[in-house]
C-alpha cells in the first residue's frame, strides 16, 4: 500500500424547488424512533434546518454531521445528536484545543446552543460523548490503520446502530468506536466491528 491518502469531496448537487418539496414530503413520513443522519457542509441554505423544524416534535432521533457556517446553524435546530470531529470543533471556536478542558468546553457550548447531545471524535484518541450532564469517554483500541478517509461516517454509522438497538448511549459510543476503528483498519467490517466492540470500555469522566 502506498503511504499517502488523497480525499476527494465534490459538491452537493444544484436540487429544484421541485426536488426539495419532494424530499420534505418523503421526510414527513418519519416517525418516532427512526433515525435521520444530515451528513453535508455545502446544502442548499435553510434547507436542513426547515428538515428539522418540521421533525420538531416527533421523536425522530436527529443526527448532524457538519461544518462551517452550517453548524451553529444547525445547533439551534436542536438536534439530538451532533458528531464534531476535533477540526471542526476548532473551527467552531475559532482557535486551537489543546487540552480535554478545552475540548468539553466548546462540546458543552454546542449543548447551550442547542445540540442535546454531542459526540466529539478524536480519532486515534477515541471519542467523548456529551449527553445531559453525563461525559462519556471511550479509547480507540489498537491496530495498524492503513486510512482515515470514511472514519468519521463509519463512527457515526455505528454510533446510529448502537442507539438504534439499544437506547444506550454507552452502546452507541462503543459501537462507534468500533464502526470507526474497523474502517481506519480496513478489515472485514462486520467481523472487525464485533471483535473490536468487546475491547473497547466506556468510562464516566467526573
Amino acid at each position: 500500500l502506498g503511504q499517502e491518502e488523497s480525499e476527494i469531496i465534490g459538491s452537493m448537487p444544484e436540487i429544484s424547488p421541485e426536488d426539495r418539496d419532494a424530499l420534505l414530503v418523503q421526510l414527513d413520513g418519519l416517525q418516532k424512533g427512526d433515525i435521520l443522519i444530515l451528513s453535508v457542509d455545502d446544502a442548499p441554505e435553510g434547507l436542513y434546518e426547515q428538515i428539522l423544524k418540521r421533525l420538531a416534535g416527533r421523536d425522530v432521533f436527529s443526527i448532524v454531521d457538519a461544518a462551517g457556517e452550517t453548524l451553529p446553524r444547525m445547533l439551534r435546530q436542536k438536534p439530538v445528536l451532533i458528531k464534531p470531529n476535533r477540526q471542526e470543533l476548532e473551527g467552531f471556536a475559532g482557535r486551537r484545543l489543546f487540552t480535554w478542558q478545552e475540548l468539553l468546553k466548546e462540546g458543552r457550548r454546542m449543548q447551550e446552543m442547542g445540540a442535546e447531545n454531542v459526540l466529539i471524535s478524536l480519532a486515534a484518541e477515541g471519542a467523548v460523548l456529551l449527553g445531559g450532564d453525563d461525559v462519556l469517554c471511550g479509547e480507540a483500541p489498537r491496530g495498524e490503520a492503513s486510512r482515515s478517509a470514511g472514519a468519521g461516517d463509519a463512527m457515526l454509522a455505528g454510533a446510529a446502530a448502537g442507539w438504534l438497538r439499544t437506547g444506550s448511549l454507552r452502546e452507541a459510543l462503543r459501537l462507534g468506536i468500533a464502526a470507526g476503528s474497523a474502517s481506519v483498519f480496513c478489515r472485514e467490517q462486520a467481523e472487525e466491528i464485533r471483535r473490536l466492540y468487546e475491547e473497547i470500555v466506556v468510562r464516566g469522566m467526573g
